[in-house]
């Protein structure tokens, strides 16, 4: 098994408006501690992410500084969600669009499930939010449509960035109810173009459960090469 260690918030690296420009001490310190970590036999990695969302702007950033690690796409959905937005056709485009060009691996674009009384909420406040079970069966299938959109688009201007397939649920049953609605509604090219499996913890609650049930899903699964 090897390890791979993803840093997020890398845009602090830089600072500045339109003209950017780096904390070159701080990005050598990073190459020091990334190729340190990668020089470790086969067990462990180092890879970044950025938000094709709220950090779309970014990935062109991330991709110049540490084009030789991993570079993960999320797809910002549950920003999308936590930030009052409606993720039309338009916005989904452009995150994988984001996503093709800079990104090596790509969050797929889920819908989650989770109702916001007050039309907003922030990532870490789960009293503004709710998880709505009958939500579940529409949101797999709109999140298989966008899989299948977000594939397509990839094929179409020829990148070669491996798209992540991420589950939501509250519990296992509902982890695999997601996957296999998901599966079910996939074709069988698509799915063979899959990367990987990334559960998401956005439908959880806050406790001592959930915390638990947090640090036991909170891996990235990458599938084998089907060739082999």
């Amino acid at each position: 098994m090897r390890l791979e260690y993803i840093a997020s918030a890398i845009n602090y690296v830089w600072t500045g408006g339109v003209h950017r420009t780096y904390s070159s001490d701080f990005v050598e310190k990073i190459h020091h501690i990334t190729s340190t970590i990668n020089g470790w036999d086969d067990n462990h990695k180092f890879g970044v992410l950025f938000n094709a969302y709220t950090e779309g702007d970014e990935g062109e950033y991330h991709k110049e500084l540490f084009s030789p690690y991993t570079i993960q796409g999320d797809s910002g959905g549950l920003q999308m969600i936590t930030l009052g937005h409606t993720p039309t056709p338009e916005l989904r485009r452009n995150v994988y669009e984001t996503q093709s060009k800079y990104a090596t691996h790509s969050m797929c674009f889920d819908e989650i499930p989770l109702r916001l009384p007050t039309g907003k909420s922030s990532l870490g406040d789960f009293d503004t939010r709710y998880y709505d079970k009958s939500m579940v069966p529409e949101c797999a299938k709109q999140t298989a449509k966008n899989i299948t959109e977000q594939v397509e688009l990839f094929d179409s201007v020829g990148s070669d960035s491996k798209v992540f397939m991420i589950i939501q649920g509250n519990c296992i049953d509902t982890y695999q109810y997601w996957m296999d609605e998901i599966l079910s509604n996939l074709s069988d090219d698509v799915v063979s173009k899959l990367h990987g499996i990334a559960v998401g913890g956005g439908c959880l609650g806050r406790g001592l459960l959930e915390d638990i049930e947090k640090i036991c899903n909170d891996v990235s699964i990458e599938c084998p090469d089907p060739s082999t």
